[in-house]
């Protein structure tokens, strides 16, 4: 489901994480996300580490470039007051919560941290696809049971045969 990231940034509470911001800066997004921010006079929350984790990546040359972008954000966002670092989900304030992860996994962690602590209000957890934000269903990918496949093969074909 698309939804309008002015839409969200008016009548919500922002997290977005490192995978989010190595995405997003790709598009229209971060333009946007900042426009929207001042417009609202709001804050968008990232972790504490969110600055670590990019300037790790920027030691692989596959997203070397991304991590430089998604740093070179978090800290003008910082200088123009826009970004607020919390330790933990737990550090945010209750109401509309949207939050943008393209990392499944941690989208997942973070609900359950979410569930333990008992927050109040709604719960939306966004990616970015074509600059747009767009809704992702974390309960029911939380919900299903990861399944496993095993293959075996054994190969004892004539090639197979003597000493190797």
């Amino acid at each position: 489901m698309e939804m309008s990231l002015e839409n969200i940034i008016a009548n919500g509470t922002l997290m977005i994480d490192v995978s989010s911001l190595m995405v997003g800066q790709k598009d229209f997004f971060v333009l946007d996300l900042y426009g929207a921010l001042k417009k609202h006079q709001k804050k968008v929350y990232i972790k504490k580490d969110a600055s670590e984790q990019l300037k790790k990546y920027c030691a692989f040359s596959e997203s070397e470039q991304a991590a430089r972008e998604g740093l070179f954000v978090i800290e003008h966002y910082q200088k123009e007051g826009l970004v607020v670092e919390i330790e933990s989900i737990t550090d945010l304030p209750t109401g509309n919560l949207y939050i943008f992860s393209e990392d499944k996994t941690y989208a997942e962690k973070e609900l359950k941290v979410i569930k333990k602590i008992g927050f109040s209000g709604k719960i939306k957890f966004m990616k970015i696809e074509k600059g747009f934000p767009v809704e992702i269903e974390v309960e029911k990918m939380a919900a299903k049971e990861a399944k496993l496949l095993i293959s075996i093969s054994m190969d004892n074909s004539a090639s197979m045969k003597g000493d190797k």
